[in-house]
């Protein structure tokens, strides 16, 4: 998977539009998955986990991670999102 998110990462750095299809496809389902463990509603768990990787794309955050760190990075920003909103209803 390393190999997947490097290049993923790479294409990032070059700007290509597919690479943000690629990580969206990887990715999408499995964070929607993490998130209703905290947030029972689906469709706001869709909403948050769009807005992590708005917030990822718009920040440039993909700069400073390694291959290794993509994954933990979007499931931890899924994580504290949800949570977030738990405290703020």
């Amino acid at each position: 998977m390393v190999d997947i998110e490097l290049d993923i990462l790479q294409n990032l750095n070059k700007g290509k539009e597919s690479a943000l299809k690629e990580i969206y496809r990887l990715f999408f389902h499995a964070l929607c998955a993490f998130g209703s463990r905290f947030v029972k509603n689906d469709a706001v768990v869709a909403d948050i986990v769009q807005e992590v990787f708005y917030q990822f794309i718009k920040n440039n955050a993909y700069r400073q991670l390694t291959p290794e760190a993509l994954s933990t990075y979007l499931f931890r920003s899924v994580k504290n999102a949800c949570l977030n909103r738990i405290r703020d209803q």
